[in-house]
């Protein structure tokens, strides 16, 4: 057995273990999981941390009808009505804190004192970053951001937004954009001064990393269908794209129509064909199955098509105007779908950079924190991050594969595992036709209880 396969197994292996002591968390009922991840916690060193909240504009119903047309319009002619309503939305500021003793407690002044202490150890670029779309809060991902920051010297802001299944897409994306546009053009009781956009990189992981990719394809679509300008707390007010975005194993597809969903599971964190949330076994609670029931936690079948949620067929990638991405990911199920969306951009003429670390699962640097490729992809993010703000001009593409063994990280150019050339319309067909098998989640069946 070479070195190589030797390491496949032991990566497996280690998989594999790591399943069995997740499956109490993953398929405990959903309301459960939030109650237990979507709460504030204390943060203490050497985490800065701040807590406010970006209120919703009073004269929204502008703003909210550009939001309606832009997802009926990205609908491929579809007559979906997306009903949602803007909110306030809670954030919290989150940066590296240097000085001090380990795990000391969170300093007992004002958010505001907080805010200008932490302004002290940081450099002046942001990160918007995310959590999962169904459970988690900003205290849930510090482990994940704290990293971020710390490798940037930047701070990043976690928007505290509304969880599916209670509010399904696009709930989330507009407490995103609200939160996008405050940092823009803060109100005048806001803790940050004015934030300029090419300050500003998306960041996000899993789920969080879907979610900031749709952010930007909405962006763009705006950018493109309505002047590039809104109405906002009174003003008419430019909407920029960001200096960047980056994101970790980003969903990007969920109908799972890509090749990589089979060939890939052996790798994997989730190895049944669907997620644990739409398994036969699933427990039930107050909040799921919704009602009346529906295809995934996120949004209903067909709404699962659209492209701000399945954002690999999104016009955005497209563009010849799109900022510098970056792409992270396992040899998962996810692999496939990443590796369309990032080539489209990259056709279009955008900068990509993509890496893969092979025979790892979904989520690696958040389930293996101390695995080398999981500090080597956090090193690689951050770098990102910090560069695309810092000298935007000089960076590559680059298609990156590091092998099971390859633990100096010598890496070997990644070659193509889906037809790249493949139009849009004939993914979305593929995509249909996924949907078309899949049905709604009612409940816990008699037999799987037996």
């Amino acid at each position: 057995m070479s070195n190589r396969q030797e390491a496949e197994q032991l990566l497996q292996k280690m998989t594999s273990n790591f399943i069995e002591k997740l499956k109490p968390v993953l398929f405990a009922p959903v309301s459960m999981q939030q109650m237990v991840t979507a709460r504030d916690t204390s943060a203490k060193r050497p985490v800065w941390v701040s807590r406010t909240t970006f209120a919703k504009p009073e004269d929204d119903h502008e703003l909210g009808s550009v939001l309606k047309n832009a997802l009926q319009a990205l609908d491929f002619g579809g007559d979906s009505r997306y009903d949602f309503s803007m909110e306030d939305v809670d954030v919290q500021w989150t940066a590296y804190r240097p000085a001090g003793k380990a795990k000391e407690p969170e300093p007992e002044t004002s958010e505001r004192e907080k805010f200008n202490d932490m302004m002290k150890d940081v450099m002046h670029f942001k990160l918007l970053t995310d959590m999962p779309n169904s459970t988690g809060s900003p205290a849930s991902v510090r482990a994940i951001t704290l990293a971020l920051a710390r490798e940037t010297g930047g701070r990043c802001l976690v928007p505290d937004y509304r969880l599916a299944p209670q509010c399904p897409f696009p709930a989330a994306v507009v407490d995103l954009f609200l939160a996008y546009l405050s940092l823009l053009y803060p109100d005048e009781d806001a803790m940050h001064a004015t934030v300029s956009a090419q300050n500003i990189v998306f960041a996000g992981d899993s789920s969080g990393g879907n979610l900031v990719l749709s952010l930007l394809a909405l962006l763009q679509h705006i950018r493109d269908h309505s002047t590039g300008r809104v109405r906002f707390r009174g003003k008419q007010i430019e909407v920029p794209l960001p200096a960047g975005i980056a994101a970790l194993y980003p969903h990007c597809d969920h109908s799972m129509s890509f090749a990589s969903h089979t060939r890939n599971k052996p790798y994997d964190i989730f190895i049944l064909d669907l997620l644990p949330h739409l398994q036969p076994d699933f427990p039930s609670c107050d909040i799921w199955p919704t009602t009346p029931p529906r295809e995934d936690i996120y949004a209903d079948a067909r709404t699962l098509l659209h492209p701000l949620v399945s954002v690999s067929i999104a016009p955005a990638w497209s563009a010849g105007d799109m900022p510098p991405m970056f792409i992270a990911t396992g040899q998962e199920k996810l692999t496939d779908e990443q590796y369309y969306l990032a080539k489209r951009t990259e056709k279009a003429g955008a900068t990509v950079q993509f890496y893969q670390y092979d025979a790892l699962p979904h989520s690696f640097a958040s389930f293996f924190p101390r695995l080398p490729q999981s500090k080597h992809v956090l090193r690689k993010w951050g770098a990102f991050c910090r560069d695309v703000v810092k000298r935007p001009g000089e960076l590559e593409s680059a298609w990156v594969r590091y092998a099971a063994d390859d633990v100096d990280f010598n890496g070997m150019r990644l070659e193509s595992p889906v037809d790249v050339d493949e139009g849009v319309e004939v993914r979305r067909g593929k995509m249909r036709e996924k949907m078309a098998k899949r049905r709604p989640w009612t409940g816990p069946t008699e037999t799987a209880l037996l």
